[in-house]
């Protein structure tokens, strides 16, 4: 099943990564790495039994990894034979590594209640669910607030980079 949805999916992967990276038809080799590797982690971690689609699941991995990659150019993860992928351990700890330094940069820059929130989802891998009952809110409650902490970083860019 792995496989499969990595392979049905590669074209769509590839088409989100030109549509971050703001070319119509061809983007970086960074940006297309970045997004068959989040396909590929994604395909290994994904649960059809959570009741999620697949491409629901993926889409905000494989966008936060295109755009990571299109931002930060001179600090990309080193290119990698895409046929070595399934066995890409290295690669990973050096792409977790590279990620890690960057989100606790950026994470500092937040309030308490959105640093928690982003680190519950994202670091952490919650649910919005489980990420809104940590924080004594409902699910819509706990994805604004998501949302605002993501702007927040997103403008405080500068005192993170």
């Amino acid at each position: 099943m792995q496989q499969d949805l990595f392979d049905h999916n590669q074209a769509w992967a590839l088409k989100l990564a030109r549509r971050y990276s703001g070319e119509s038809n061809d983007c970086s080799p960074e940006a297309e790495q970045a997004a068959l590797i989040a396909l590929f982690d994604c395909s290994k971690r994904f649960d059809i039994a959570r009741g999620v689609s697949f491409r629901c699941f993926a889409y905000p991995r494989i966008r936060g990894s295109v755009l990571n990659a299109i931002s930060a150019p001179h600090n990309s993860p080193p290119n990698v034979d895409l046929q070595l992928i399934p066995d890409h351990r290295a690669v990973r700890e050096q792409d977790h590594n590279f990620i890690s330094e960057r989100v606790r940069a950026a994470l500092t820059v937040l309030p308490d209640r959105e640093r928690v929130a982003i680190e519950l989802r994202f670091i952490r891998g919650f649910s919005i669910l489980k990420v809104g009952k940590r924080l004594g809110v409902g699910p819509r409650q706990a994805s604004c607030i998501i949302q605002r902490g993501l702007r927040l970083a997103r403008e405080r860019k500068s005192a993170w980079i």
